[in-house]
């Protein structure tokens, strides 16, 4: 569909369409899912920032990372989601976006990211170590 979006081929969008039952809610789900993916990272944006501010001047400790963590590993996952399914607007700013801030700011490296995506993939995923290890460089050590 967006294939088609995006080449501006409305009559075929059109019948695609036709053929998809409810599929005004299926287009409205797709934008609903792409602000989401905006407040989210927006928002873990900011406390990521605040946390890490908190934590290297020794207010926090590592745990409190976690859920901001969890979420923008989140973030990335619905992003990969999202363009496996076909689903190509935007996804890439908002994944590039999560990614940046794991790196930028809670000084993860791309292993630790991979690392963190499979955490993602448990019921419940235990970022304890990826939280101290990003303190730890936070409050300046080199881990």
């Amino acid at each position: 569909m967006e294939e088609c979006y995006q080449a501006e081929d409305y009559i075929k969008m059109n019948d695609m369409l036709a053929k998809i039952g409810n599929s005004y809610k299926s287009v409205y789900d797709k934008y609903n899912k792409i602000g989401s993916l905006y407040r989210t990272v927006h928002d873990y944006q900011e406390s990521a920032v605040q946390y890490a501010r908190a934590i290297k001047e020794g207010k926090l400790q590592p745990h409190v990372l976690e859920f901001t963590m969890d979420r923008l590993f989140e973030v990335l996952k619905e992003c990969q989601d999202l363009e496996d399914n076909g689903f190509v607007y935007d996804e890439e700013a908002f994944s590039n976006t999560a990614e940046s801030v794991l790196k930028d700011v809670l000084l993860l490296t791309d292993d630790e990211i991979r690392s963190g995506m499979d955490l993602q993939k448990a019921d419940k995923p235990d970022y304890t170590k990826l939280c101290e290890i990003s303190a730890e460089r936070m409050r300046g050590g080199s881990r």
